[in-house]
């Protein structure tokens, strides 16, 4: 899973566990219940300021919560479970107190002696206004909602599964012995073309790594690999023609998920295909974040 926390708002990288949320029958047509839960009150209200209306209030709620949500699954160790538990959580908390300071604000304007102009509409856009925020996840409760609100906003990759082949494997029979049978494994990718471009697009990045380069470029001390021969020579047809082109080095390592010192440190051992941008500015080069998870298996 690779998930993008600015999202235009909600861009910064983090890949988590494998995500099957093709089946979930409750959450069909839930981005477009957004436009159509509640009146729109630009029909009672022509001259209205924009800013005001029911329908930017909602839009707003949306884009904040999809943010928030975001930037919580970008936090390294935090699991999805633990987003569940999050966005549950943070449902009560605001259910309860928001329904308290509608009680309250109610209370507080049913004592006015003088009631303004189209009162009757304002008050009911008001009533929505807090109903929204009692359920600010009510189109984003599940994690199948979540991951596909996200993915719509471009702030979420979605992990490809592709197959590997097949291994030998002793398994139980049903007459309790033990029978050899061939398991087909399957490896998890996130598609190299939508990390970097999501990654380029963070506010800056592009044009800060095209800064750097030129300044590589002018500078006699060899200092990075853009200056070394091999790129110069691989990268001279493309500089011919005018096109400004960033290598990208592969990187591969063996890890284990299971406690390396355990009985089983080894029945889950599992290998890992990174990508890294070798010219960022020195300030980026070190952070973990600019490393690319590309396939698992």
């Amino acid at each position: 899973m690779f998930i993008c926390s600015v999202c235009e708002q909600p861009s910064r990288s983090v890949e988590g566990d494998n995500v099957d949320d093709s089946n979930d029958s409750n959450d069909s047509n839930d981005n477009d219940s957004v436009n159509n839960y509640f009146i729109n009150d630009n029909d009672v209200m022509n001259n209205e300021n924009p800013r005001f209306t029911l329908e930017n209030f909602v839009n707003n709620l949306y884009s904040d919560v999809q943010l928030f949500l975001a930037q919580l699954y970008c936090i390294p160790g935090v699991s999805r479970q633990l987003v569940d538990e999050i966005v549950n959580g943070t449902s009560e908390l605001l259910a309860g107190s928001i329904s308290n300071l509608k009680d309250n604000v109610f209370h507080f304007i049913s004592s006015f002696q003088d009631v303004p102009e189209n009162y009757a509409v304002n008050i009911l856009k008001l009533e929505n206004m807090f109903s929204t925020l009692e359920k600010p996840f009510q189109f984003m409760n599940t994690e199948h909602q979540r991951f596909r609100s996200l993915s719509e906003s471009g702030c979420f990759i979605r992990l490809v599964r592709f197959e590997m082949g097949n291994v030998d494997t002793y398994e139980k029979s049903h007459n309790g012995g033990l029978e050899l049978v061939q398991k087909t494994i399957y490896g998890q990718m996130i598609p190299i073309r939508h990390a970097l471009k999501a990654f380029l697009k963070l506010n800056g990045m592009f044009h800060s790594i095209r800064e750097y380069v030129d300044r590589l470029g002018n500078d006699d001390r060899v200092s990075n690999f853009v200056q070394g021969t091999l790129w110069r020579e691989l990268g001279l047809p493309f500089n011919q023609e005018g096109k400004f082109v960033l290598p990208l080095h592969l990187e591969y390592d063996d890890y284990e998920p299971d406690n390396a010192i355990g009985s089983h440190h080894t029945a889950h051992s599992l290998g890992a295909l990174c990508a890294t941008i070798p010219c960022p500015p020195p300030e980026l080069q070190s952070q973990l974040d600019n490393m690319f998870t590309l396939t698992i298996f």
